[in-house]
């Protein structure tokens, strides 16, 4: 099976030709040079991939690169990515493009050549020729480079350094003394992993569970019934019983320290770290965590109630860069994590590079004995002009579950193995599969810079 994308319409031409890619190869369209589609570029524009094409085993998906132009598929605007039906419209700015599915016998898997001829755009006959010419080598490169040697990869020499961390309870703190504890009706599950550095890193919301409420803490969004609950306060000192105890803390705690101008009050969480018959009891209070990000919202109630969450940039592919916790340990494990430039260097092409994320997500039996590897693609990673900081977590797509929030995510770098990223969550607005990871080197920098923690510098009210 092969596609062809057909360009119908634009600013300039009425028609200018058609492009194809096999079942195994990307293709981009925007206006930088290495795009394998050129659409019209403005005068004033700066050169940018619009949306990439990326061949999936069931199928085609689109996925958007950039809030620079206007991009909807089959009518409907395209927010991250979807997939491809054969026969969908694709209108890019000005630009219409038909996407068809074609299985007539053309394409030579083999090959890697289209038998049947298609009118080109003149300004790309040189990049089709050398496309063609290179087919071969490209196909050679998928099929022994990095995707397969990633699903060859023995990733059972790393369980080891894998760890299920569960999040069963909750006390609310006045300086050292306990005020209330409470155990969870549902443990908070994710994974946890060990570093050659003697890094235990996990996702933040697997150990403060209610900053990572869906809507609730760790979204730009209260869920509902958190703020019915919380409305239903009349006090700090009440005692309601909640769905989301631990939430009603957070709102609680935070609120104290508002009213009376300190941070005497907080939340700490047990933590039960295992492998096997290896057990680690652990306090959120032993974690480094950047809370540089973090977000005091202030509820639109009667009473002041106020909510700490992780602070919810402007557009949604920014996510939350501090879902992420770690610890020293007295161990040390081969999980070799990527570094800054290796980094930038995979967000000039993330689309080529696939990954593995290892962890214990939760089967229907809510529990997983050994580690559990599972594939997929490397979506999109922002960074920004300067090329010095992420602008947001990597956009990925794999078949995650819960429990597999906070394991690494493994990428093959210059031959080697290497972590790029810690799960965070999975995007319940996108396509099913897509999830957002926090870049490793948001650890590993911090972790330089001497494990400061910062506080919020942010309110908002709500």
């Amino acid at each position: 099976m092969y596609y062809r994308l057909t360009i119908l319409r634009s600013a300039d031409r009425e028609r200018t030709g058609d492009y194809y890619t096999s079942a195994q190869l990307s293709l981009h369209i925007g206006q930088s040079a290495g795009d394998t589609v050129r659409l019209p570029e403005a005068a004033d524009a700066e050169p940018t991939t619009f949306a990439s094409i990326i061949a999936r085993a069931d199928g085609w998906m689109i996925v958007r690169r950039t809030e620079a132009v206007a991009i909807s598929v089959a009518g409907e605007t395209l927010a991250i990515a979807r997939q491809l039906a054969s026969g969908d419209k694709i209108v890019i700015g000005s630009t219409t493009l038909r996407f068809d599915i074609f299985d007539d016998g053309d394409y030579d898997a083999r090959s890697g050549q289209i038998a049947y001829s298609h009118r080109q755009p003149k300004h790309h006959l040189i990049a089709t020729s050398v496309l063609g010419a290179l087919v071969i080598g490209i196909l050679a490169f998928l099929l022994f480079g990095s995707k397969q040697d990633l699903r060859r990869y023995d990733f059972t020499q790393l369980h080891d350094a894998i760890y299920h961390i569960t999040t069963d309870s909750v006390y609310l703190m006045c300086d050292t003394a306990v005020v209330e504890a409470i155990e969870l009706a549902e443990a908070a599950n994710g994974t946890a992993f060990l570093t050659a550095d003697s890094l235990l890193i996990t996702a933040r919301h697997c150990i403060e569970p209610w900053i990572g409420e869906e809507g609730g803490g760790g979204s730009s969004e209260l869920a509902p019934a958190i703020a019915s609950e919380s409305q239903q306060m009349p006090a700090a000192s009440a005692k309601p019983q909640p769905q989301n105890p631990e939430v009603l803390l957070a709102i609680q705690a935070e609120t104290l320290n508002r009213l009376n101008g300190d941070n005497r009050y907080w939340l700490r969480a047990h933590c039960i770290v295992t492998r096997g018959i290896e057990r680690y009891d652990f306090y959120t209070d032993d974690f480094f965590m950047d809370k540089s990000r973090d977000l005091v919202i202030r509820l639109a109630t009667e009473q002041p109630l106020y909510l700490r969450t992780i602070i919810p940039l402007a557009r949604r592919r920014n996510m939350e860069l501090g879902d992420f916790a770690y610890l020293k340990h007295h161990n040390h494990s081969t999980i070799a994590v990527a570094s800054w430039s290796e980094l930038t260097t995979i967000a000039h092409r993330p689309s080529s590079h696939d990954i593995a994320i290892v962890g214990y997500p939760l089967s229907d039996n809510d529990t997983e004995d050994v580690p559990v590897a599972v594939f997929g693609n490397m979506m999109a990673v922002d960074i920004d002009r300067r090329g010095d900081t992420p602008l947001g977590c990597m956009q990925m797509s794999a078949p995650i579950n819960r429990g597999n929030s906070g394991g690494p995510v493994f990428a093959i770098i210059d031959g080697s193995v290497k972590v790029v990223g810690i799960v965070s969550k999975a995007d319940s607005r996108a396509s099913q599969g897509m999830f957002w990871a926090v870049p490793i080197t948001e650890v590993t920098q911090m972790h330089q810079r001497g494990d400061t923690i910062t506080e919020p510098l942010n309110d908002y009210r709500r």
